[in-house]
């Protein structure tokens, strides 16, 4: 059984693919998402609003999630933890453009 991350992935990777493949699906996609999304298949809730960003190599983006309630308040050895312990995505374009 696929989960709904992993349901989530696999569209999110559909999506791109299609974006790379197809330059009209990407500027509609950016354009207007929702319709774009519609179109093929997959309608978000009324109450959820997407933005389509497209990176470049001189222009990325930093998403920060919403903090999950359970976490609480964390401490200074957590978050150390959690920032070292390899749970973020790929940032090597990020760090790059440090050292750049």
């Amino acid at each position: 059984m696929v989960d709904e991350k992993d349901m989530s992935q696999q569209i999110y990777g559909q999506l791109v693919m299609r974006a790379w493949n197809d330059p009209e699906f990407k500027k509609r996609l950016s354009a207007n998402p929702r319709e774009t999304l519609k179109e093929i298949g997959l309608e978000l809730p009324v109450d959820m609003s997407l933005e389509v960003h497209i990176q470049t190599p001189n222009h990325i983006h930093l998403v920060i999630p919403e903090k999950p309630p359970e976490l609480g308040e964390l401490t200074e050895e957590e978050m150390r933890k959690f920032a070292g312990g390899g749970e973020f995505p790929d940032m090597s374009s990020f760090r790059d453009l440090l050292k750049g």
